[in-house]
Order: C-alpha cells, then sequence, then structure tokens
C-alpha cells in the first residue's frame, strides 16, 4: 500500500496514526525523485481494509456514509485532510480573504468523491 503527497508533515501524521491503530504493521516514508513523498507498508491486510472501506482504486474512492453522522468538528477534520490529500487550499489574489477561506479546489479521478 502506498500514499503519495507532497506534505511530508502529513504523511507522518497518517502514519502515527496507523501505527498506533495497527501496532504491529510497519510503515515507512520514503522520499520520491518526483518532489514527493510515500508513505508505505507491505501489509496486505492493511491494503485489503482499506480496499473494502475506501475503494480499490483512485477512480472507485469513496467517502462511507458514517463519517456524515459524525460530529460536525470531526467531519471538518476529516474534510480538511481529504483536502490536503487531493486538493488545494491556495490563497487566490484575485478573490478576497473570506473568499478564500471558504472555497477550496479539490481534484480526484473518481466521481464517487468529486459527485
Amino acid at each position: 500500500m502506498q500514499i503519495n503527497n507532497k506534505n511530508k508533515e502529513l504523511l507522518e501524521k497518517i502514519k502515527e496514526d496507523f501505527e498506533e491503530i495497527t501496532k504491529n504493521i510497519l510503515f515507512s516514508i520514503k522520499d520520491s525523485k518526483k518532489q514527493y513523498f510515500k508513505l508505505e507498508t507491505n501489509s496486505r491486510l492493511v491494503l485489503y481494509i482499506l480496499y473494502l472501506l475506501c475503494g480499490e482504486d483512485e477512480e472507485n474512492k469513496r467517502i462511507l456514509d458514517p463519517i456524515f453522522n459524525l460530529p460536525e468538528e470531526c467531519i471538518r477534520e476529516f474534510l480538511e485532510y481529504l483536502i490536503l490529500g487531493g486538493g488545494s487550499k491556495w490563497p487566490d489574489k484575485r478573490y478576497s480573504k473570506k473568499y478564500n477561506s471558504t472555497h477550496f479546489r479539490y481534484y480526484s479521478t473518481s466521481l464517487n468523491l468529486i459527485s
């Protein structure tokens, strides 16, 4: 299993969370020559669970319905990390600070995630 991102600190946080949940499964973060970092594990169990819960490949990623039944604070945190993983929250000088604070871009090849 591999998660790629330009934000190494984000991957470190995800690694800590995975290690807390899985205890004996090893995860590592490696530099890529393509200006991003890779969080990896060889655990088939982790891969299988993530496939079952979130979809098997990029085109089939999905968010589980129970996420939307969580308290608003938890949903906001989930969405913040979702955006960090596949979106863009960079301010656009053409718009006001207020607009930039409430709008973002999200990129995905999964129709499930963007609709």
